[in-house]
């Protein structure tokens, strides 16, 4: 027979392993193989600011959910450049490049683009 101990520690046990956090790449991030080490990372924070810049034949990351859900190991010591499109994403786009610079990119732009 479980005790109630036993039971409030499997509790813990499943609510902790439902808690863990994922962290995914940005979309459209094994572009990054072909991209040249000198040129800064343009990640976009909304899909039209992205595709504008796809579209152009450019290398271009998405990171369309909160900057926690990702791993952005690969901005360290890099420059990156944050895109959005429109001025409701602009609080967005800070918090994102907040998380790039603990991260360590060397140089970090928010950049609004005018489509």
């Amino acid at each position: 027979m479980q005790s109630h101990h036993d039971n409030l520690h499997k509790k813990n046990n499943t609510r902790a392993f439902y808690s863990r956090k994922v962290l995914y790449a940005p979309l459209y991030y094994h572009d990054l193989a072909t991209y040249p080490e000198t040129n800064p990372i343009l990640i976009a924070v909304d899909k039209p600011s992205a595709y504008f810049i796809r579209r152009l034949r450019g290398i271009c990351l998405g990171c369309y959910r909160s900057p926690s859900h990702y791993d952005l190991a690969f901005c360290f010591l890099k420059e990156v450049w944050v895109l959005y499109s429109h001025t409701h994403y602009f609080q967005t786009a800070l918090h994102l490049a907040q998380a790039i610079q603990q991260n360590g990119a060397t140089k970090i732009l928010a950049l609004r683009i005018q489509l």
